[in-house]
């Protein structure tokens, strides 16, 4: 991604971010809805930072941006509510009798301590189950959506007020793609309050 972008040329942030995201996040997520249940705080931070490194490359932003402007910016979810979104409609499609993995919905007594998947550990996904077990790819379909919506909705009711405006900082103005890489890099520097081109920021570092 660094050889496709610098300071004052390269490739829009939009192309940078398909980038990341065909090339280097299928790698980061790979079998997650196998080990995302499970995975230390302390390995998923090591992946986290991974997706902050090529999110401040996309944006232009600086390294001591905080890491809530970064995805506000590229619209890209942390990875942690990444994972769960997957492992969410992993479940979600797994309903239909005729999924592979349908089986694995139902839960038998184990003899000894197995580490919890998707399909046990309920509080990890969000689901949204019959009772029944009348589902029909319609209703996976639409149930897939509710999930999305409420996993990226419960994402933008956690975060914090942009300390500059002192409260949700609005979405970009899709004319800002038609102007030149540098110039769209500073503004998303300035909406941080973390660019070189402000005194006090020079002074600070």
């Amino acid at each position: 991604m660094k050889s496709l972008t610098s300071t004052k040329w390269g490739k829009q942030k939009e192309t940078l971010l398909t980038t990341y995201k065909t090339i280097t996040q299928p790698i980061i997520e790979y079998a997650s809805t196998i080990w995302a249940p499970i995975v230390s705080e302390t390995n998923l931070n090591k992946l986290q930072i991974i997706q902050n490194s090529s999110l401040r490359i996309a944006t232009g932003c600086t390294r001591d941006t905080n890491c809530q402007h970064l995805h506000e910016e590229t619209k890209t979810l942390p990875l942690k509510e990444h994972l769960k979104l997957h492992s969410s409609q992993l479940r979600q499609k797994s309903q239909l009798p005729n999924h592979p993995l349908h089986s694995l919905n139902i839960h038998n007594p184990k003899s000894r301590y197995i580490r919890q998947t998707i399909f046990q550990n309920r509080n990890y996904t969000t689901n949204y189950d019959n009772n029944q077990n009348l589902f029909t790819e319609n209703t996976i379909e639409e149930n897939k959506k509710r999930i999305h919506s409420d996993i990226v909705n419960n994402y933008i009711q956690s975060k914090e007020p942009n300390k500059i405006l002192n409260q949700i900082a609005p979405e970009i103005s899709k004319n800002e793609e038609n102007i030149p890489r540098e110039y769209r890099r500073i503004s998303a520097q300035l909406r941080a309050n973390k660019s070189p081109i402000l005194i006090e920021y020079s002074i600070i570092t």
